[in-house]
């Protein structure tokens, strides 16, 4: 069995975000301390761009996490890869992929409001 990349880059993006938004900072603020535009937080986010494993670190520690805080475990990266893991209003589900990405996109779309 291997890693669903597109799964698990889904999963950091959605804790990096929820940690982003619990401190109350914008994405332009965190790419900022980090060194990146807005538009590739906001892309890493919802696990549309993958961050470099030096990327990851930064954004962990501006946002006070540690690394394995951000990752999935080993069973929820691998099993049933055509579902992935989301949490809406802290609640985690497990959505399928299409789902997932219309939710990130109602998400980006209530965050510019």
């Amino acid at each position: 069995m291997r890693v669903d990349e597109e799964q698990l880059y889904l999963h950091i993006g959605i804790q990096l975000k929820k940690k982003r938004e619990s401190l109350r900072l914008s994405q332009k603020e965190v790419g900022e301390r980090v060194g990146l535009g807005r538009a590739s937080i906001s892309q890493i986010e919802a696990g549309e761009q993958k961050p470099p494993l030096h990327v990851l670190y930064n954004l962990c520690i501006v946002l006070g996490l540690e690394p394995v805080e951000v990752l999935p475990s080993i069973a929820n990266a691998t099993t049933d890869p055509q579902r992935v893991n989301v949490a809406i209003d802290g609640r985690p589900m497990r959505v399928t992929r299409r789902t997932a990405k219309v939710l990130l996109k109602i998400a980006k779309l209530d965050e510019k409001k």
